[in-house]
């Protein structure tokens, strides 16, 4: 298959008693419409039926004619990091793009394939500029004989001689911005994201927020199979992120956070089994993490592995197991607010209790191991006056709650 759609400007013989030729476009993607408008020499052609654009014999000139379209804004079906990863492959000479590849590839259509490139499909798939046209429109080429790093920039517009109107055939074919893989023929309908089977978690502690704190929550990725490259994509309702950081110096991260969305990109220097992290947040109020943070719908999440095979991925929420089950409700504080000294109340466990007091700055005031279930802390420990957060940690599990000293 040379390309993902062929089109055909199909121009019969001119004859005599013949006022117009026609601009059909041929699809096996029937539902998707290409291509917005058709001009011929800057004025626009008539639309007279699906797909089918008038060509008036009388507008055709004696000597330079141009054909040029203008396409429908891109909904990045197809365009993932697997493109990203032959775009680099290729760049750095480890593997050539395939010929289909080539023309797609040059995403800011400057006539060679280069960093910029890179570049733009990573902000159109995180979202960042999205007003990329879904398709260049163009005259058939051989691809297989351009060369990726220099083919010309004429290939994205045709121009003809009005006197060879009636003896040539006009053939164009459309390639998707981008879509270096071709992979937005098996996306299942127009403006639907593809689907893939999610064989990939994106592991994180369910941990207990409190209003007003800043938390470094770890993530973690882990597969059978080294990964190269990944987009993700989650919905934030009620947390601030901060930051997002790899661990991995060889693994480049990119991100578009806003109020309610959080996406991120990974193209990796050095491809590893596991991918590990964390995002710095501040929570807007009381909660567990799997209240503030959801898989993001309208995302293609993808997983690329070093073989050039994906999958999908999925938020794996995971609930630290304590012996006890240790949970909010029962670890009580009183009084609340104080300002005196103020005990705080826990479930007894068989091994000892950890208990860390830090203000609102999150700088740590005191500490203590507890044998028992309950502790005091007493006026003199708490410096100032203000907010104060307590963590108990109990078997690896931990639980804050805040108190006031006045």
């Amino acid at each position: 298959m040379k390309t993902l759609i062929t089109l055909s400007l199909l121009i019969a013989t001119l004859l005599p008693n013949i006022m117009a030729q026609q601009v059909t476009f041929q699809s096996y993607m029937s539902t998707t419409k290409w291509a917005e408008s058709v001009t011929l020499n800057g004025n626009l052609l008539n639309e007279s039926s699906a797909d089918v654009f008038d060509i008036p014999v009388a507008d055709v000139l004696p000597g330079t004619n141009i054909i040029e379209f203008t396409s429908m804004p891109n909904n990045v079906n197809g365009v993932t990091s697997l493109d990203l990863v032959l775009i680099r492959r290729a760049m750095i000479d480890i593997a050539p793009l395939m010929a289909e590849g080539v023309i797609p590839a040059d995403f800011d259509k400057s006539g060679y394939i280069g960093v910029n490139d890179l570049a733009m499909i990573a902000s159109n798939i995180l979202a960042i500029s999205t007003d990329v046209e879904n398709a260049f429109i163009h005259p058939s080429v051989d691809v297989a004989s351009l060369d990726p790093f220099d083919f010309g920039t004429d290939v994205y517009k045709f121009e003809f001689q009005g006197e060879d109107l009636a003896t040539t055939n006009f053939v164009f074919d459309v390639f998707i911005h981008g879509d270096v893989n071709m992979s937005a023929l098996f996306a299942p309908e127009e403006n639907e994201i593809e689907v893939r089977e999610s064989n990939v978690n994106v592991v994180m502690d369910d941990m207990h927020l409190v209003e007003g704190l800043t938390y470094e929550i770890p993530f973690s990725m882990e597969s059978e199979k080294n990964i190269e490259a990944f987009q993700f994509g989650a919905s934030l309702e009620g947390v601030t992120i901060n930051d997002i950081q790899l661990e991995n110096f060889s693994q480049r991260l990119e991100t578009n956070i806003s109020d309610e969305t959080l996406k991120m990109l990974m193209v990796s220097d050095e491809a590893s089994d596991v991918v590990q992290g964390f995002i710095s947040l501040t929570a807007d109020r009381d909660g567990l993490l799997s209240e503030f943070i959801s898989q993001e719908q309208s995302f293609n999440d993808e997983i690329v592995f070093d073989d050039l095979s994906t999958t999908g991925m999925e938020i794996e929420f995971r609930t630290v197991s304590s012996v006890g089950d240790l949970s909010v409700d029962e670890v009580v504080l009183s009084p609340n607010p104080t300002s005196e000294n103020i005990t705080i109340s826990f479930p007894e466990i068989t091994t000892a209790t950890k208990l860390y007091i830090s203000n609102a700055q999150g700088q740590l005031v005191t500490s203590k191991i507890v044998e028992g279930s309950f502790a005091t802390i007493q006026r003199d420990e708490l410096t100032t006056s203000g907010l104060y957060i307590v963590t108990i940690e109990q078997e690896g599990q931990k639980i804050q709650k805040k108190f006031i000293v006045l």
